[in-house]
């Protein structure tokens, strides 16, 4: 629910703070870097050390690291189409890049457009026209959305940067995200992203160590072909513990 604490800011004032977002999200096409991914889940929790590669509209590449910084396990989505080499079961595997599909290995069900988004610091918004926008006390400001059941809140900090927004589905919380460590490896843009799915018990950080934006992929990047001997598994046919 919207705080009670806070004096009530303009409609325009909060307004103007979305248009800030989006035209920073506008100048996001890509981001590349090294990161620690923590997870916590009902079927698996721990940190990985992986390369995380984004670019609009839904393409995402991710190497899990050995200590030794050779890859363990390789993902790639692009568009409609998911592929997973791991190189410990010498397995490749392909299907749609469902939330399902994508969530065996990340163990996050958010669609690949989804997750690129909010890497790239581009958050959906759920309704254009401002709600309701008040003061917090440490002088961040919290912006609220709504559309048919669905509403949103959004807290901006006293630099004018999105820190944290939140979704509900009526008066549940079923989607968080929470942005941290702004301008420390790229200027303006946060270096850290926090993501919890309460209806799963799901929790995920990833705090990337290095850090580049905007750079320019090869479309391959975002492919992969199996390794010859390598067993071929289609992920709608099967599960993972077949």
């Amino acid at each position: 629910m919207v705080p009670t604490i806070g004096q009530p800011v303009s409609k325009t004032a909060a307004q103007d703070l979305l248009n800030g977002l989006a035209d920073t999200a506008r100048q996001i096409r890509s981001v590349q870097g090294l990161a620690v991914t923590q997870i916590s889940s009902p079927e698996q929790s721990g940190s990985v050390r992986q390369v995380i590669l984004a670019e609009r509209p839904n393409h995402f590449r991710l190497e899990v690291m050995t200590p030794f910084g050779t890859p363990l396990l390789i993902l790639a989505a692009n568009g409609n189409d998911l592929a997973v080499l791991s190189q410990s079961r010498n397995q490749f595997y392909l299907g749609s890049a469902s939330p399902q599909n994508l969530a065996r290995f990340t163990r996050v069900p958010l669609k690949p457009d989804d997750l690129v988004n909010l890497l790239l610091y581009r958050v959906p918004l759920i309704a254009e026209q401002v709600v309701s926008a008040y003061w917090l006390p440490n002088q961040h400001w919290l912006i609220e959305l709504k559309n048919y059941d669905r509403r949103q809140e959004l807290v901006f900090n006293s630099l004018r940067q999105l820190v944290e927004t939140r979704y509900f589905d009526r008066d549940t919380m079923f989607l968080k995200v929470v942005y941290s460590r702004h301008g420390e490896l790229v200027e303006n843009y946060p270096a850290k992203l926090e993501i919890a799915l309460p209806e799963f018990d799901i929790k995920a950080s990833i705090d990337f160590k290095d850090q580049a934006i905007n750079r320019t992929f090869l479309p391959e990047i975002f492919k992969l072909i199996p390794p010859a001997g390598t067993a071929i598994i289609n992920l709608d046919e099967t599960s993972l513990s077949d």
